[in-house]
């Protein structure tokens, strides 16, 4: 799924930019569901994280169908789970230490649960939706579910190889070959494509380390 946002996701990951083109459907949106939809971004916005909830929430109540709502429903919750571990949700973090990696998140687990609901949820309604798919993926990664973690980066990378989310995908692949199952080269390999494809890549930095062994 191509979300109507411009988003740049920190991996849980880097950060998170919504730009102000959200509320421009692709597609047929009952018009009451695109307004709670429309008053829950406006909530989240300021911070009123349970009334935007609330929001998107009625949104669905009306068109079970609204993909973006499902979506961003679920970045709010998987944000208070990260709020809940003092961390911010994770694409792709250049710093973050290795031998914390393989700690499953401790608190938030229902906010997990909850964000892992609505990303099934879209991809129920848009299959290919390669965002979805790496969302998912992270917060898989997040609860320690590496193997499920790791297939959907997989599919990721299967409907998305060149493009963003498929390169975060490949750089949390490597973090987990390399911190969870110590598989240095296959972490390695992976990085290595991605960094061929995007030279630029933050994830330049995970390379380094692991061939510097500071980790």
């Amino acid at each position: 799924m191509k979300m109507h946002v411009s988003i740049v996701y920190f991996v849980f990951l880097i950060s998170i930019v919504i730009g102000n083109a959200f509320f421009i459907p692709a597609f047929a949106v009952d018009s009451a569901a695109l307004e709670h939809a429309q008053r829950g971004w406006t909530l989240y916005e300021r911070g009123e994280y349970d009334k935007a909830i609330a929001e998107y929430k009625k949104a669905i109540e009306i068109d079970n169908d609204y993909a973006d709502a499902h979506y961003i429903l679920g970045y709010i919750y998987h944000l208070q789970a990260a709020h809940k571990n003092e961390v911010m949700p994770r694409k792709l973090n250049t710093d973050f230490p290795v031998q914390n990696y393989k700690s499953k998140w401790e608190y938030g687990l229902e906010e997990l649960d909850l964000a892992m609901r609505e990303f099934k949820e879209v991809i129920r309604i848009e299959p290919d939706a390669a965002d979805a798919h790496f969302k998912l993926g992270v917060v898989y990664d997040n609860k320690g579910e590496y193997e499920k973690a790791i297939s959907e980066y997989y599919k990721t990378i299967e409907l998305d190889p060149q493009g963003p989310d498929g390169l975060d995908a490949r750089g949390n692949l490597a973090l987990i070959y390399y911190a969870v199952y110590g598989k240095e080269d296959e972490a390695i390999r992976i990085l290595e494509e991605l960094l061929k494809i995007d030279p630029n890549h933050p994830a330049r930095g995970n390379l380094e380390k692991i061939q510097q062994g500071v980790w």
